[in-house]
């Protein structure tokens, strides 16, 4: 069996160019796209999704990081799924649901094709997009996570593993908030999908070592803008015996903290005008084993001509990390895609290619 690039999606930063607007659709998804007779794998499909939430149409600017590699050992390969999730405005809701893999169903990209029992296995978020579904103006935003974990193997070829969403739409203490049309926000629930792409990272003991992290930030601060970096060191197997390594992410989340006053406290959502989490350069020294990430956080409700209008917040963020040594890792390359979208007051679909097929 030929071996194929796999792509590893490191994070997504987006800012609309000059308002703040409301969550409605957002996704950062990978496609791999493939010769006719499907032999060889050309390139990968960046898909950014986003949408305005009424008015007015505008343009926003996005960034994604991602890894490129070839892994002589172990398996990689990818999947897809979706978990639906409804609940009351302000109040929010979080579901956990159980992922069950059949290996031989996941897009491969390795020599080997299957994961006996007793190999080490993980599995790493690799893309999301989260789309309202009963209101298409979306809801501001009072926060929004996914997170992978629990992951094991049942038996040859089977696996499980943990997807929990979270997401809190809520209401702006901002004037002049309108377009959500007909959801009735006095008896309907706040109805999402959540779509999650994920790589299945797996290996015999001696091919590959997982070690995962955490990164957190609780502000205290109520504040209109807030951009910061945080660093995590992940001491991996330190005997020499993994040479290469790559990072990825398991999960985050974004939390607005509900305000104490009580003129606001039934309207604690925001307009997003910037939002990101991803790592853009990874270290590792393979003598140490130790890995070193530097995770890019960013949220603000800020606008360029009423940013006078904007209500503080005080944000709560985590982003779940794993590093992973193997051997056999070959032409690995860290790259990012990045672009403006369209003008429209429709879903915004643009796809880009990671790089030129050959």
């Amino acid at each position: 069996m030929k071996m194929h690039p796999a792509v590893i999606w490191n994070g997504l930063h987006f800012k609309w160019q000059k308002y703040p607007h409301r969550l409605s659709i957002l996704g950062s998804r990978l496609f791999p796209i493939w010769s006719e007779d499907r032999k060889q794998l050309l390139t990968y499909d960046h898909e950014l999704s986003l949408k305005i939430g009424n008015w007015p149409p505008e343009h926003a600017e996005y960034f994604v990081p991602f890894t490129k590699l070839h892994a002589q050992q172990g398996f990689l390969g990818t999947g897809h799924a979706i978990v639906p999730i409804s609940c009351p405005i302000e109040v929010g809701g979080q579901h956990k649901e159980t992922i069950e893999v059949s290996v031989p169903n996941l897009v491969n990209y390795t020599k080997q094709n299957d994961i006996p029992a007793g190999n080490r296995v993980k599995v790493l978020l690799n893309g999301f997009r989260v789309q309202s579904e009963n209101n298409v103006s979306g809801w501001h935003f009072g926060g929004l996570g996914i997170e992978i974990s629990n992951t094991k193997l049942v038996s040859d070829n089977q696996l499980q593993f943990d997807a929990e969403v979270y997401v809190r739409p809520a209401r702006s203490p901002e004037p002049l908030t309108h377009g959500n049309g007909a959801w009735k926000f006095h008896k309907d629930d706040c109805q999402y999908f959540i779509h999650f792409d994920f790589m299945v990272v797996a290996g015999a003991k001696e091919e590959v070592h997982f070690t995962e992290s955490k990164v957190e930030m609780i502000e205290n601060t109520a504040r209109k803008q807030y951009k910061g970096l945080l660093k995590a060191t992940m001491p991996g197997k330190d005997n020499e015996r993994y040479e290469k390594a790559f990072s990825g992410i398991t999960g985050f989340k974004f939390k607005i903290d509900k305000q104490d006053s009580a003129i606001l406290k039934q309207r604690t959502g925001r307009y997003i005008r910037e939002m990101g989490f991803f790592n853009e350069h990874f270290k590792y020294d393979s003598a140490s084993g130790v890995g070193e990430i530097a995770m890019n956080l960013a949220f603000s409700n800020l606008g360029d001509r009423v940013g006078y209008l904007a209500n503080k917040w005080k944000l709560e963020t985590s982003v779940n990390l794993c590093m992973v040594q193997m051997n056999g890792l070959e032409n690995m390359e860290h790259g990012n895609v990045k672009g403006i979208t369209a003008s429209n007051r429709k879903a915004v679909s643009q796809t880009k290619p990671l790089w030129e097929a050959e």
